[in-house]
């Protein structure tokens, strides 16, 4: 949004979408016979927004790496602990990446119906920008369609299996979650492996680095 100089853009510099929803959320508890929060003190009331607020800037993906870092060097330290407020805080920002990344943890034929209707809407996206003159992120350039197994496999290992790794250490119930997501992986992996017992086009096709995963993290603002 700030490359194609979104009006949104000009009001909110980081996590234009994010903080874009909040505000609405905001909005939308002030206008008359909305406020589901109006039984709360004044106290109550500020703290619940403050809630709200991180928990919605948590979604934006590009925080995602340094929460993650920050939490599981408390847990590799064995410093974590519930009474402590900041440990809580991290746990609920990573808790809303792993909501978003859900569908990665779906039975396949979920998973890979989501990532399609997903990436439909990430190709149109890439579609507008390509008519503006832009050059869109590689995942949502239609003319790459062809490398979604190895961005997905690249997004699997890189975002959500340590996502979710790093909550199950401290949330151990979530443990079954992780063959989901392994059986997911493996099916891609597939895909690439039947892929390439086909003739490749000139060039042949590369599995996007660390650095591409990362520039192509802020295609989840759609």
């Amino acid at each position: 949004m700030i490359k194609n100089k979104s009006p949104l853009s000009h009001l909110y510099s980081t996590s234009t979408l994010e903080r874009h929803h909040f505000k609405q959320g905001v909005f939308i508890l002030e206008t008359d016979g909305h406020n589901v929060l109006n039984a709360l003190s004044t106290k109550q009331y500020k703290y619940t927004l403050e809630l709200m607020e991180d928990a919605i800037l948590a979604t934006d993906l590009m925080l995602f790496f340094d929460n993650r870092a920050k939490l599981d060097d408390i847990i590799k330290n064995g410093k974590f602990s519930w009474s402590i407020p900041d440990h809580k805080r991290l746990v609920r920002r990573l808790l809303m990446t792993a909501c978003d990344l859900c569908t990665s943890a779906k039975p396949w034929y979920i998973h890979i119906t989501s990532v399609k209707k997903v990436f439909e809407e990430f190709y149109l996206q890439g579609d507008e920008e390509k008519l503006m003159g832009l050059t869109p992120v590689p995942m949502m350039d239609r003319a790459r369609m062809s490398e979604l197994p190895e961005n997905q496999v690249s997004f699997l290992k890189g975002i959500v299996k340590p996502c979710y790794s790093t909550l199950i250490s401290v949330l151990p119930m979530m443990e079954s979650i992780m063959a989901t997501i392994d059986l997911n992986l493996t099916s891609w992996e597939n895909r690439i492996i039947q892929k390439q017992m086909q003739p490749l086009s000139p060039g042949g096709l590369q599995v996007p680095d660390g650095t591409d995963l990362r520039e192509s993290a802020s295609f989840f603002d759609y």
